[in-house]
């Protein structure tokens, strides 16, 4: 029987993996991974602060925030994503995905290509996320 306190500790493996290279703290990690290629850029190293922001029996929340100073304007923007995903009960469960990017001195010219870009490569993830759950999900009966 596939619970959502056990999908939960193995995704938690998958959103916050942690070894002697990360630093965690406090439900906190800070990692750092290759994002590949895009139409808009090459592939260049992001690094991101994830954070637990509610966990109980109904629902967990992750949020992250992700620089990329190797795209160009990549010290101009930070992407917040946020995930919830909640216990529906009957083994189901709902994901409910979002994605902002923020400007702290204001946009550059080109901040509507750079909100574009990141939409779609936040999607992507988003997309590899439903699927690692339901990869899981079969996994575990």
């Amino acid at each position: 029987h596939f619970s959502f306190t056990t999908w939960y500790l193995v995704s938690f493996d998958l959103l916050f993996p942690c070894d002697a290279t990360d630093l965690c703290w406090n439900n906190q990690n800070m990692n750092r991974f290759l994002m590949p290629k895009s139409a808009f850029v090459k592939a260049n190293m992001c690094y991101d602060k994830r954070s637990i922001i509610e966990y109980n029996d109904h629902c967990f929340t992750y949020h992250a925030v992700t620089r990329s100073p190797e795209v160009p304007y990549g010290n101009t923007f930070l992407v917040h994503t946020q995930v919830v995903i909640t216990n529906r009960g009957n083994n189901k469960c709902g994901i409910v995905c979002s994605v902002e990017v923020e400007f702290p001195n204001g946009p550059p010219m080109i901040g509507r290509q750079i909100k574009s870009g990141a939409r779609a490569g936040t999607a992507e993830s988003f997309v590899l996320l439903g699927e690692t759950v339901c990869r899981y999900a079969d996994e575990y009966p």
